[in-house]
């Protein structure tokens, strides 16, 4: 097989593009709006994740590109749109907090 090394160069391609995106799941009070901050990476964190009155929570999740958030509110499922969560990071790239405003 002559191509061997044209094969070889694809796969990590074909690896990466199969990757999925996380998808992280909130429960919130039936009459919660506005925005939430989620603090990130901490073991044990429950799932769903639970925001307080004040809009914080806790998420054992570690996304280091894109992620989905499904917000559950008032026994409705919302996708939250990729332009209200903001991934938090410092200068060097280390994540430091989830924030999503929900519509």
């Amino acid at each position: 097989m002559k191509n061997w090394h044209i094969i070889t160069f694809f796969i990590p391609f074909l690896l990466i593009s199969c990757e999925r995106t996380p998808v992280l799941t909130v429960k919130a009070d039936g009459n919660y709006s506005g925005s939430f901050h989620l603090k990130p990476c901490i073991k044990g964190s429950p799932e769903p994740v639970l925001i307080d009155q004040y809009g914080n929570g806790e998420t054992a999740a570690c996304p280091s590109g894109n992620i989905v958030v499904l917000v559950i509110k008032g026994g409705k499922i919302i996708r939250v749109p990729n332009k209200n969560v903001k991934l938090d990071r410092t200068g060097d790239g280390i994540l430091t907090g989830i924030i999503v405003s929900v519509p």
